[in-house]
């Protein structure tokens, strides 16, 4: 009996942790925005702590905190246009970002500069 009732118990919370991380599948495959220059080296860390090397051209998501290390630079075109340049030694994070050209969704960027420069 109490076998039957943990197994329900974990099954319950698998159902929950699946639902609540498919809520918005797309906003970890859809880039926000690409590297346009990357000189030393910057790497980007997603919400799960997954980390990626930064060269020009790479993607950036929604989630993602970018760190410049030691002499290191870069710049970030973003999808509405807007550009952000990040000194050395500086980690910026993408908390939130929705934009979409058809003007269909709200509109929204939210970023943090933990440290350094923009």
């Amino acid at each position: 009996m109490k076998s039957m009732t943990s197994h329900k118990f974990i099954a319950i919370i698998l159902l929950i942790f699946i639902s609540s991380w498919s809520i918005n599948p797309s906003a970890r495959t859809k880039s926000i925005g690409k590297i346009i220059l990357a000189v030393g080296e910057v790497v980007a860390t997603n919400p799960e702590g997954g980390k990626r090397k930064l060269k020009r051209r790479s993607k950036i998501y929604s989630g993602d905190t970018l760190s410049t290390k030691s002499g290191a630079r870069c710049q970030i075109r973003f999808t509405d246009k807007s550009l952000v340049a990040l000194t050395e030694s500086s980690i910026f994070k993408v908390d939130e970002y929705n934009f979409s050209q058809t003007g269909t969704t709200k509109e929204k960027a939210i970023y943090s500069l933990l440290k350094g420069g923009m």
